[in-house]
């Protein structure tokens, strides 16, 4: 059997890709053993598990009791090994995900990271904080085509917000919390998100993931999985109400099968209540879809499904990726982020117009 990929992940970061008896880098040459093996009752789990290099592997797998020459490595000594190659390159990092018990597990998680100062929430780019500040009790849409980079957009926010111990909630369908954890560390580190998924990463990546892993504060993150078989909507109103979180994140909205504006408004009006209430600043994220007869692909406020969601936001933003700009060729490398409202600015009603 093979070890499951959340395991094959973790190991891996905590080694750095080293070898965990020579010690040397081995980059794609290194493999996964067991170290009790499952034939003995061994599981495929982290704990049970050691990174070797191709050679080392085949030296510890070629010891045969029948024909005893030189000495076995014995579990105990091949966990030994493993710690001291995980105490140099690497750190454990213990991501919370909330059980299927969502509304209890939410409702208690943060009561243990009291943070007095309750930091005002960042965007995450100066530039941004500016011209459309986050004031607590905010509700933010971010929205965009589908790839424009909308989460990870967000998930710098959510970055900075943790690194000023202010206490995050992502809820999540869409993305797996591996994936979600894969793509923060990527945007800490600077490494890219394919190379980290595919493993294909060289020792200097290695070394600014370690340093990545060091420096983001997780203890302020919880990833809570929508349940399809339960009200994700009534989860996320027990969090705004219970779990003392600073910045709740909803990613997407798209998820709440909210089917008209009534429902929109319905689900919308607890949400803003509750976020002015507990001072929780709220940032959703949305797919808007492109329309192909406009010769300035942007997107627009009329593309967003519903009316009410513009209007019950106080915030409202898109993501665009200028790959989009069929008639620029300049533009592929280029993201902007649009402000379509702000607090204070007069609302126009797009839906109206004809």
């Amino acid at each position: 059997m093979s070890f499951p990929q959340k395991v094959a992940d973790e190991v891996l970061v905590r080694c750095g890709r080293h070898c965990c008896l020579c010690g040397r880098y081995a980059g794609g040459k290194i493999e996964l053993h067991h170290i009790k093996q499952v034939a003995d009752g061994g599981e495929d789990t982290a704990d049970n598990c050691i990174p070797l290099c191709l050679d080392c592997h085949a030296e510890v797998k070629a010891y045969d009791p029948r024909h005893p020459k030189g000495r076995k490595f014995s579990e105990a000594e091949l966990k030994g090994h493993r710690d001291r190659c995980y105490a140099k390159y690497g750190v454990s990092v213990e991501i919370n995900v909330a059980p299927e018990e969502a509304e209890e597990s939410v409702a208690k998680w943060f009561s243990k990271y009291e943070n007095p100062q309750r930091l005002q929430i960042t965007w995450g780019f100066s530039d941004v904080d500016k011209a459309c500040p986050l004031f607590p009790g905010t509700i933010a849409l971010v929205a965009g085509y589908t790839s424009a980079g909308k989460s990870i957009y967000v998930q710098q926010a959510m970055l900075k917000n943790m690194a000023r111990r202010n206490k995050v909630l992502y809820f999540h369908l869409k993305d797996s919390a591996d994936a979600i954890i894969n793509s923060i560390i990527a945007i800490e580190s600077l490494t890219n998100l394919e190379n980290i998924q595919s493993q294909l990463l060289t020792e200097k990546d290695w070394s600014r993931i370690s340093n990545a892993l060091n420096s983001i504060n997780f203890d302020c993150l919880k990833l809570v999985p929508f349940n399809l078989n339960s009200s994700v909507k009534e989860e996320i109103i027990v969090a705004l109400e219970k779990s003392n979180a600073e910045l709740i994140v909803i990613d997407d909205i798209n998820a709440l099968n909210l089917q008209d504006n009534n429902s929109v408004e319905e689900f919308f009006y607890k949400l803003k209540r509750l976020a002015s209430q507990t001072n929780t600043t709220v940032l959703i994220i949305t797919n808007v879809t492109q329309n192909h007869n406009r010769i300035d692909q942007r997107p627009m406020i009329q593309d967003i499904q519903y009316e009410a969601l513009y209007r019950m936001c106080d915030i409202v933003q898109f993501i665009y990726r200028g790959e989009y700009d069929y008639y620029d060729s300049q533009a592929e490398n280029r993201i902007e982020v649009i402000t379509v409202k702000k607090p204070g600015q007069i609302m126009l009603e797009p839906w109206s117009l004809k």
